[in-house]
Formats: structure tokens, C-alpha cells, sequence
């Protein structure tokens, strides 16, 4: 039988924390993924931090086993002189042959109390950031409609994420963390997750050849995001595999935590959720083709975009194209201070068009995401004008009919948001803002000023294609 006819359904159980250590920028939407991860250390960037439930389906490409014995009280106990109990051992044996991964050196779960892991995250989220930090991030989100404007994003950081704490493998301490409280069972599937995180980082080499550390991540950060995805994507696929291979058990979701989950605004689901939804996808596109073999190939010729990411045809030929940004940063740099620039990629495009806080803004899912495709290359830039916030975008597309569609969409969204308008014509804001967008051929403009900057040179400067 082909094994890609053997299907098997596996609910992967991922509760933990998105790791907030190392430094803190705006990266909500110029992380283009996580809300604060974006310019964090290598630690917090997929390797300390997991979510929600996750559910996918699984071509399997190994026989199906026999249902074992459930797992008994005795095989979780840790007894004197074992750094691991019965059932770890097991994972961890699995891991490595599953995987094809050997462990170099040695790691065993280091028990804290979830408040312990807690106070960690909010040590280390304040650890390099200051109040000008949460206010720039808050603006940046604010003024794209993820979030209201009276958004308290500093608690929100601190209990959301606080949340959904289950464990994590620190990369820099080599250390690995679970929880005292939880089940047996919880802290089993914690453990094939990071386990695999610390086999990835054991046996590639990150930092020197794969270039990624907090300096290049911060001169590159389209390629962390779309290693980042690979790194989760090839986790997650590990830990079902290795959940099916040793029957581990699944546990409810705890009813606080996804209520914590499904209230948060929905870009927060969105831009969390990604690496494993589209990195498990992106991975086991590679995995059906070549195994674990072709996986470890990605980490030897790495995706560079999350359009790659999202649409796994595209890798490796598909390259982002290089956006033309400086003159505007010129002139806007005259009366305006710059505050953070980076890339726009497909998924903030996405999130733009379809994940708004306020549901009535929204284009549909399946229109967002065909606006979105074709894009081929993006740059924006944040600053604050007297002390307020505008935003510049140029976003490049595979052909003109590509960028037609996004500017339809995008033009969709604006009225939604602001009101309807004439054709050609420009929205106004509630605090006075003016939202501009501009299509020239197979370029688009987005621009969202405010009413103390006057725009003309700006679109003089785009219409008249001097910057093209």
C-alpha cells in the first residue's frame, strides 16, 4: 500500500509560553509572525515557545502500531538516581530515532513551579524594554486596527502569554523546563516537542552557519521568520509521530487557558499560530517527498520568505525582490522621526486584510488570501510625526493583475474601516489621519498619515515615479 494512503488523525497538544526574553522591539507587525519576537533572542524564537491546540491530518508514512498499554502512574514516576523517568526515556529514545537526530551532549527536565516560569517571563520581558517600547508598539498595532486604541497591550502581554506556559528548552542555558503541577501526560508531550529543539540545536549549527542570532536576525529578521517555521514545523511534526509511536496520552485543554486563547484579538491567534500551522505544513511537504533527510536538507538551503513558507511550490526559487525605500526615508526623516523599518511580507498583508479586532473591517478569508498571493517583495516604515504615529508601506507584486488585486482588497477594507469613498479618492481617520493608496503598475503604496504631516512631496514623490 502507498504509504501516502494511510492517514491517521492527531490531535497535538501544545501549551507553553512564546518565550518574551532578549530584545524588545516593535515587532507586531514588522515581525510579519510574533508579537514580540521578532528581534528577541535565538532562544525565544520558536524554541521556548509553544501554543494552542493544534489539530492536523497526518499521511503517515510508517505502518500504524497496535495501541499500546496506557501509560501507568509507575512509568511517569521519577525514581532516585534517574534524571528521567520510565516514559521520558522512552520519548527521548523515540525522538532521536524518529528524528535521525543523535544527541551530542545531555539535557533532563529541570521541575519549577508554573508561577516560577511565570515570573521568569515577566523578568525577562522587562529585562531591555522601556515604557516608549510598549507605547510604539502599541501605536504601530493601533493604527493598523489590530488593536482598539485604549488597548492595554503591556497587561495584555503579561497575562496572555503568562498563560500559556507548559514548559520550554532554553537554548542558551541548555536547560530544560517543565512544570511541577502538570499531568504526567502534559509534561510527556511537552517533552517530545522541546526534545526536538534541543536535538535541532544539538546537531545544526544556528548561530555560525545558518546565521541565526539576534544581530543577523535583526539585519534579516523575512529569514528568521521563515526559519523560525521550519524549526516549529519540524517539531511539531516530530511530536505527533512520536505521540503516535508511544501512545502518549492527551489531556482537555485546560478551559481558562483557551478562554484566554479565543478572547485574545484575533491578529494575536493569528500571527502565534503560524509558525506551526504553516511551518508543520511547509515541513511536511518536504517530509512526504524525502523523509527527516529532506527535512534536514532546510536547514542546509533554508527558506528565506513566509510566502515560501505558505506556499511551499514556491521554495527555493521564488526570492523576495529588493523594495527601493530610501528616497521616502530621506524625506520623511526631515520632519519625522524614524522610529522602525522592515519587511512587509504575504502573512502581515493577510492579517491586514482579515485580522482586524473589529470583525466588520474584515474582508472574507478566501478574498485576503488571494489579494495577498503574488506578492513579491515588501519594506515599511513606522515613525512618529510631532510625537504621532505614520505609517508608510511599498509592496512589490508578481504582475499587474496581482496588484490590482490587492489594491481592490485592500480599497475592500478601507471603506469598511473608515467609510466608502469615490474611486481615487482619499479616507479620513477618526483622529484626523489620511489614509492614502496608490497602485503604479505592479507597485503599491499604503500610507497612513497624520494630520500634522503634509503629504504632498510625499505623493509627488510616488506618483511621479522618481522613486520606482
Amino acid at each position: 500500500m502507498d504509504p501516502k494512503d494511510k492517514k491517521i488523525t492527531i490531535i497535538i497538544l501544545i501549551i507553553a509560553a512564546i518565550m518574551l526574553i532578549g530584545c524588545f522591539l516593535i515587532s507586531a507587525f514588522a515581525a510579519g509572525l510574533f508579537v514580540l519576537t521578532r528581534n528577541t533572542s535565538v532562544n525565544s524564537i520558536g524554541i521556548i515557545g509553544e501554543d494552542t491546540l493544534v489539530e492536523e491530518t497526518i499521511e503517515e508514512t510508517a505502518e500504524i502500531t497496535e495501541p499500546e498499554e496506557p501509560t501507568t502512574q509507575e512509568e511517569d514516576q521519577l525514581t532516585e538516581g534517574r534524571l528521567l523517568t520510565p516514559k521520558q526515556e522512552k520519548i527521548v529514545n523515540s525522538a532521536q530515532e524518529i528524528r535521525g537526530l543523535s544527541a551530542k551532549s545531555t539535557v533532563s527536565p529541570v521541575y519549577k513551579k508554573q508561577e516560577e516560569l511565570r515570573q521568569y517571563l515577566a523578568d525577562e520581558l522587562y529585562e531591555d524594554i522601556e515604557a516608549q517600547d510598549f507605547a510604539d508598539d502599541h501605536d504601530l498595532l493601533s493604527i493598523l486596527g489590530f488593536i482598539p486604541e485604549g488597548f492595554d497591550l503591556e497587561q495584555f502581554y503579561l497575562d496572555f502569554y503568562s498563560e500559556q506556559i507548559a514548559g520550554f528548552y532554553d537554548t542558551e542555558t541548555r536547560e530544560m523546563y517543565l512544570i511541577e503541577e502538570n499531568s504526567g501526560a502534559q509534561n510527556n508531550q511537552t517533552l517530545a516537542h522541546e526534545y526536538i529543539h534541543f536535538l535541532q540545536f544539538d546537531n545544526f549549527d544556528f548561530e555560525g552557519k545558518l546565521g541565526y542570532s539576534d544581530a543577523a536576525c535583526e539585519n534579516n529578521d523575512e529569514y528568521c521568520i521563515a526559519l523560525q517555521a521550519v524549526i516549529e514545523g519540524d517539531a511539531t511534526l516530530a511530536q505527533a509521530l512520536i505521540s503516535d509511536e508511544q501512545n502518549l496520552q492527551e489531556e482537555p485543554v485546560d478551559k481558562e487557558t483557551q478562554a484566554s486563547f479565543d478572547a485574545a484579538p484575533k491578529y494575536f491567534q493569528e500571527s502565534i499560530l503560524f509558525p506551526y500551522t504553516y511551518g508543520f505544513d511547509f515541513v511536511y511537504t518536504h517530509y512526504l517527498k524525502g523523509g527527516f533527510d529532506a527535512v534536514d536538507e532546510l536547514y542546509n538551503n533554508p527558506p528565506v520568505s513566509a510566502e515560501q513558507i505558505m506556499h511551499p511550490e514556491r521554495y527555493p526559487d521564488d526570492q523576495p525582490a529588493q523594495i527601493l525605500i530610501e528616497p521616502f526615508q530621506n524625506l520623511l526623516a526631515e520632519t519625522c522621526d524614524p522610529v522602525l523599518d522592515n519587511t512587509l511580507n504575504e502573512a502581515d498583508l493577510l492579517w491586514l486584510l482579515n485580522s482586524t479586532y473589529d470583525a466588520a473591517w474584515r474582508i472574507p478569508d478566501k478574498k485576503a488570501q488571494t489579494a495577498a498571493e503574488g506578492w513579491g517583495g515588501g519594506h515599511f516604515q513606522f515613525s512618529r510625526c510631532d510625537g504621532k504615529p505614520f505609517f508608510f508601506s511599498k509592496t512589490s507584486w508578481d504582475s499587474v493583475q496581482d496588484a490590482g488585486e490587492f489594491t481592490e482588497a485592500l480599497t475592500e477594507h478601507n471603506n469598511l474601516r473608515w467609510g466608502t469613498v469615490d474611486a481615487g479618492a482619499d479616507w479620513s481617520g477618526d483622529n484626523g489621519e489620511r489614509i492614502n493608496l496608490i497602485q503604479q503598475n505592479d507597485i503599491v503604496y499604503f500610507v497612513i498619515s497624520p494630520d500634522t504631516f503634509n503629504t504632498t512631496e510625499l505623493l509627488d514623490l510616488i506618483r511621479t515615479g522618481q522613486a520606482m
